[in-house]
């Protein structure tokens, strides 16, 4: 269950990432903004849900 709620974050924070990275550079240009401050955030808590995903599929995987 834990596998399926981390990869879920995964996917959500990764495109709330690339979304909010698209649209500042879009609507504001390479140049700093408040939305800019969101796009490490989004990153930070998709790649720890990854972190916490890998290990519990490789432990599902080598049980069997």
């Amino acid at each position: 269950m834990i596998e399926k709620i981390s990869l879920r974050i995964f996917w959500a924070a990764m495109l709330l990432c690339a979304t909010t990275a698209l649209t500042n550079i879009w609507f504001f240009g390479a140049g700093e903004s408040q939305i800019s401050l969101l796009i490490p955030t989004f990153f930070i808590i998709g790649f720890a849900s990854f972190l916490i995903w890998v290990p519990l599929v490789v432990y599902r995987f080598l049980e069997k």
